[in-house]
């Protein structure tokens, strides 16, 4: 079956887009201006998240699995660590302690807690 395409129609949009076309071009800048304001200043923000979870394991007898459950606990103690260094987690604790204790922690930033927290291993233990 072939297809009729209609030539007056055709020039009659070409010289629609010919007569405007800089109007065309000026809205398009225009609408992409406003989608670029409305993305970046007026929209709500989202938050990205993510979670870790911890297993328990239960005590074992053998001397090997004594070993791997020590190796296991310093993996724990290092996960408490980054979840502590989130984002979600500084930043309120943050929040309120420069509403209590203005004066001391005035000038302290997200960067500053985290550089603050750390892990230390002393011995058996791991000191958080």
């Amino acid at each position: 079956m072939e297809t009729f395409v209609d030539k007056n129609r055709v020039l009659a949009i070409m010289s629609f887009v010919k007569k405007y076309f800089i109007i065309l071009v000026i809205m398009m800048i225009a609408g992409a201006s406003a989608s670029y304001y409305y993305g970046t200043f007026l929209k709500e923000k989202r938050i990205a998240t993510f979670s870790k979870v911890l297993v328990e394991r239960k005590a074992e007898d053998n001397v090997a699995q004594q070993f791997t459950a020590q190796q296991l606990d310093v993996n724990v103690i290092e996960t408490y660590k980054d979840v502590i260094n989130t984002p979600a987690v500084v930043n309120p604790a943050l929040k309120k302690l420069k509403q209590q204790y203005n004066e001391q922690f005035s000038e302290y930033k997200f960067s500053d807690v985290v550089k603050s927290i750390s892990v230390q291993h002393q011995g058996n233990s791991q000191v958080f």
